[in-house]
């Protein structure tokens, strides 16, 4: 489970006050890319100056916004990368579900013969549901303290060449300890969405983020942190990032509102704005210079569902389909060993 902080979020900034807030439950309505996709321009045309990082000659400013509004709607709705699910391509299942935001709470690890709950190895055996049952209920019980609406469903982490049989000792496990609704995280198909252009601080990025030794993501956002660089002359878009970092909201809803009002914000400065620049530190808020984000397979599990079946020694990347087919279904399943 990542940890119950609250972010001091500034995404204009990138200032880091602490960690993040963990985001919202997966069955929750979908409000990322819908919410900040309905993005209303309106206002007086400009041009942007004459910048060598930046290749918008000859477009008005609200061509300049509406490619803005719609690349940042684009990018929000593929949700963010999660640098601490960096495990490598080689972990995850390969599918060609789209990247999306994982809402999920109480992380549950696999990795045969052991299983581990937001870190921790759990017992073995039947003690491993009933360690998970206490363990939850405590976690719980603290978010419902913080006044947070997270119901930790537990997301689960499968390595690609797990057998079946670990699978399905896996799901008789969360049956057992009451975890029925859950999140299976999968590889994702590649984004559809284009990297920001090359800008002023592109290179100072790319070190940061990608380079021989990638520094922890909070602390590498610090480091870009460059106030008012992006909107020297532009208050009405440094008022934005400043409202922003003041809420007490997650990262998600923070980033909802930026992708929302920024485009607005910019147009009302006759897009007198390093627009690459601030599309640079867009992405690094979305972490993707990590790369793609995962995908989410959401499942209901019950020991009277219908029976997901396959050959124990079977992995899971030859039954990962199988089971986003019962997903997509929407019925309850139980996994069984032929």
């Amino acid at each position: 489970m990542r940890t119950l902080v609250v972010t001091a979020l500034c995404l204009g900034c990138l200032t880091i006050a602490a960690c993040r807030t963990s985001p919202p439950s997966a069955n929750a309505p979908a409000t990322s890319a819908g919410s900040a996709s309905a993005v209303t321009i309106r206002g007086t045309s400009g041009t942007l100056p004459n910048r060598p990082e930046q290749t918008v000659a000859n477009k008005s400013c609200n061509d300049q916004v509406r490619e803005l509004a719609s690349w940042m709607n684009g990018v929000l709705s593929e949700g963010m990368f999660e640098p601490e699910l960096n495990y490598g391509k080689e972990f995850f299942a390969k599918t060609a579900l789209p990247p999306t935001w994982i809402d999920g709470g109480a992380k549950v690890q696999l990795t045969p013969p052991y299983l581990q709950l937001d870190g921790k190895l759990l017992p073995s055996g039947r003690d491993a549901a009933t360690a998970m049952r206490q363990q939850l209920a405590t976690k719980r019980g603290l978010v419902k303290q913080l006044g947070s609406t997270s119901t930790l469903s537990p997301t689960i982490y499968i390595p690609r060449n797990a057998t079946w049989l670990n699978v399905a000792n896996l799901g008789e496990t969360l049956e057992a300890a009451g975890e029925t609704n859950v999140v299976f995280i999968v590889q994702a198909a590649e984004s559809k969405q284009d990297p920001p252009p090359h800008s002023a601080i592109s290179d100072e990025m790319d070190k940061t983020f990608r380079g021989d030794d990638p520094i922890h993501p909070e602390v590498a956002l610090k480091r870009l942190a460059q106030p008012r660089v992006d909107f020297p002359r532009c208050d009405a878009a440094n008022r934005l990032n400043e409202e922003v970092a003041s809420e007490p909201h997650s990262d998600r809803s923070k980033r909802e509102k930026i992708a929302r009002e920024m485009p607005a914000r910019i147009l009302s400065c006759s897009c007198d704005v390093d627009l690459a620049s601030y599309k640079t530190r867009f992405w690094a808020m979305m972490r993707r210079p990590y790369g793609v984000p995962v995908a989410a397979v959401p499942l209901t599990l019950s020991k009277t569902g219908v029976q997901l079946e396959a050959r124990q020694s079977e992995t899971w990347q030859d039954t990962v389909e199988r089971v986003i087919s019962a997903s997509r279904e929407g019925k309850p399943v139980h996994f069984a060993v032929r």
